[in-house]
């Protein structure tokens, strides 16, 4: 009878340990999770979709509750009929951010911040000796809240919606002159989905 006692309290104590790791008490009383904290550094891989190419993000934990994050990508790509025509496109852009991870559980959990996202993109046209082009430079901040999942020994899964204010400013050139540019304030709603590795 003490036996089975004290093992009851050993399970429901945020310092037991379960198959050797230490366990704790989460936003849902009754559930015991393992202690994600060892997880220190988020790595993102992606695609860039509108435009071919790649981008990385990388996040770091500072504490137990904060983490921050850059990233970064590149694109591009062009076609070409003959030698009298042809268009060429391209692409990059940076971001950072702060994340706020409420339970304390590193990456595992519930998670909330900003984001600042700058990206500038080109697209050029020639056509026998004239050459077009457009170019435009975006400004993102965003609010995410979301929630992670990190699975041993590391696999990550996010998904976090909010909103976006995007200030964007594209220009119109010809053949080195510009002739009109447009500005656009929006406020959108933002989402996000990640597959990332833990470690």
């Amino acid at each position: 009878m003490l036996s089975a006692l004290l093992m009851s309290t050993l399970a429901m104590s945020p310092d037991a340990l379960a198959d050797g790791r230490r366990v704790e008490l989460v936003d849902d009383g009754p559930t015991l999770m393992h202690d994600k904290r060892e997880y220190r550094t988020l790595m993102t891989p992606g695609v860039m979709l509108a435009t071919p190419g790649v981008k990385v993000r990388m996040q770091r934990l500072v504490t137990d509750n904060v983490s921050v994050m850059v990233g970064g990508g590149i694109g591009g790509g062009g076609i070409s009929s003959c030698d009298c025509a042809g268009l060429s496109w391209a692409r990059w852009q940076a971001v950072g951010g702060i994340d706020v991870h409420p339970i304390g559980n590193g990456f595992h959990g519930p998670y909330l911040g900003p984001r600042v996202l700058y990206r500038h993109g080109d697209a050029r046209f020639g056509l026998f000796g004239a050459d077009a082009e457009t170019a435009r430079d975006l400004l993102a901040v965003r609010g995410i809240v979301g929630y992670r999942w990190v699975f041993d020994p590391g696999l990550s899964v996010a998904i976090g919606v909010g909103g976006s204010h995007r200030q964007s400013l594209r220009t119109y050139t010809v053949d080195g002159e510009q002739t009109g540019a447009t500005v656009a304030n929006l406020v959108v709603p933002a989402a996000e989905f990640n597959l990332s590795w833990a470690f």
